[in-house]
């Protein structure tokens, strides 16, 4: 949204931090100091709203689905995985809400991707590697095809 919509930032990124501890979801944006208020407002919103929200139960089995899990411990880390997966590719695909929930077909899959990576990964994501594929994936979406 402060990207697209108001014109404020054109650098938002997100990403997934593991250790043996604990996961983290971090999360930052490049910024003027005369929009820094307004972005943080927004990206405060934005993280709250996640937080609130979080994995619906569908969506978890959906995901241990696709990842051949069946089984209860990596629970938190795949709803972590995913939270982390929607918004890589709302920010690779350079995508709001609406968007989003216009391209399903196209952001399911590269959610799944996004999350399989991740995943598999999760010790030392090549994160560059993982966005170009993101790009590939949503290409028709980021340049305005769909």
């Amino acid at each position: 949204m402060a990207r697209e919509k108001e014109g404020l930032t054109y650098g938002v990124y997100t990403g997934l931090s593991v250790s043996d501890k604990t996961e983290m979801i971090v999360g930052g944006f490049s910024s003027t100091s005369g929009n820094f208020n307004r972005v943080m407002e927004i990206f405060n919103e934005e993280w709250n709203k996640m937080g609130a929200e979080g994995v619906s139960a569908e969506e978890l089995e959906e995901a241990k689905n696709y990842l051949r899990v069946d089984y209860d411990e990596d629970d938190r880390l795949i709803q972590n995985l995913l939270l982390t997966a929607k918004n890589l590719v709302m920010d690779v695909g350079r995508m709001d809400e609406d968007d989003f929930t216009k391209n399903e077909d196209t952001v399911r899959t590269a959610m799944l991707f996004a999350l399989g990576y991740l995943y598999e990964n999760r010790s030392n994501p090549d994160y560059k590697k993982m966005t170009l594929n993101l790009r590939s994936i949503l290409f028709a979406q980021r340049e305005g095809v769909m």
